[in-house]
C-alpha cells in the first residue's frame, strides 16, 4: 500500500539507533528516506536523551546532535516537520535507558496532538480510532476434555537428585 498526502508517516528512532561511529551515516539514510517519500506527511520525532550515563560521557552527546541535525533536515522539506519532545527524568525507569508507561503515553499524546493540529490546519482527513472488541472462545463439546488436558499442569519427567548437604565443619591444617 503507497501512502499519500492524506497519510502521516512518524518517524522515531532511540537512542541505541545512535552511536557516535555511525551519526553521519544514519543521518544520509534519514536524508535519503525523506527524499524518496516526498508523497507522504513525515514525522519526525527527537530521539530521547539516555540518563543510563554519566554527564561527561560523549556518547550521551551523540542523541542531542542528532535531534540537531534531524530538526535541521526535516525544516528543508515541506512534508516533514519535527516533534521534540523533551522528557524528564521521572519518564525513564530506574536504570535511565528504557521508557516508562508514563513517558510512552507522554510521547504518543504529543503526536497525537501534533497529528490533530496539523489535521486541523490542512483540512485533511480525521482520526479514526479502532475499537477493540473481544470475542469468546467458543471450544465444541467434544473438544473440550482435550483442551482441558493440554491446560492442566503436567509434572516434570526428570528425576529430581537430592540436595548436597554440606556441614559447617572446617578443618584448619
Amino acid at each position: 500500500m503507497r501512502q499519500t498526502k492524506e497519510d502521516m508517516l512518524i518517524f522515531w528512532g532511540g537512542t541505541n539507533d545512535v552511536t557516535w561511529n555511525n551519526l553521519a551515516r544514519e543521518i544520509k539514510k534519514v536524508q535519503n528516506y525523506l527524499t524518496e517519500n516526498w508523497h507522504t506527511n513525515i514525522m519526525c520525532v527527537n530521539v530521547p536523551v539516555r540518563y543510563d550515563l554519566s554527564e561527561l560521557s560523549f556518547i550521551k552527546k551523540e542523541p542531542r546532535t542528532f535531534n540537531r541535525k534531524l530538526n535541521r533536515i526535516s525544516t528543508k522539506y515541506e512534508h516533514t516537520n519535527f516533534l521534540s519532545v523533551d522528557l524528564s527524568r521521572e519518564c525513564f525507569t530506574r536504570h535511565g535507558l528504557h521508557l516508562r508507561k508514563f513517558g510512552k503515553d507522554y510521547i504518543t499524546s504529543c503526536i497525537a496532538k501534533r497529528i490533530r493540529t496539523y489535521q486541523w490546519q490542512t483540512g485533511t482527513g480525521d482520526c479514526k480510532s479502532l475499537e477493540w472488541h473481544e470475542s469468546p472462545v467458543v471450544i465444541p463439546s467434544e473438544k473440550l476434555d482435550e483442551v482441558k488436558s493440554i491446560l492442566q499442569t503436567q509434572p516434570a519427567k526428570r528425576l529430581r537428585s537430592k540436595p548436597i548437604v554440606r556441614s559447617n565443619v572446617f578443618f584448619l591444617m
